[in-house]
């Protein structure tokens, strides 16, 4: 669930969920020194996108200015997140042909202005089903 608001009459989010891996505490302390502003190492798990205009159907333009609270579906799939890793969210208008490789989407060039909601009125989250392991009878 993702409350935005944009300055244009369209926009695309594009959300994409990997696991960061886990990085011994004196190795991150000498990435961050070498390379700042670099994030750790990552895998990715699923990713999904949506135009801001196809959130409803028929499809109709959004109006400048105004929060919008979008369901943005990600691909369905099952991955077993390692002890001392984490889950990292990422949230951009378009994919980038460096990151995504093959799998990403080009529409031409954009501009424009996008802000991300996140508070007591537009509680942005991400949902994510746990499954327990099952014990040994």
């Amino acid at each position: 669930m993702l409350y935005a608001e944009s300055d244009q009459t369209d926009t695309d989010f594009h959300v994409k969920i990997s696991e960061q891996k886990a990085v011994p505490k004196l190795r991150q302390a000498l990435m961050r020194r070498v390379a700042k502003n670099v994030p750790p190492p990552s895998a990715m798990v699923t990713r999904g996108w949506l135009k801001a205009s196809h959130r409803t159907h028929p499809p109709r333009p959004i109006e400048p200015g105004t929060v919008v609270r979008y369901e943005i579906e990600v691909w369905p799939t099952s991955y077993l997140f390692p002890k001392g890793s984490r889950i990292r969210l990422e949230i951009a208008n378009g994919d980038s042909a460096v990151a995504d490789g093959l799998f990403h989407h080009y529409y031409g060039h954009k501009a424009g202005r996008d802000l991300i909601h996140h508070d007591a009125e537009h509680p942005s989250h991400l949902v994510l089903p746990v499954i327990r392991p099952v014990e040994p009878a």
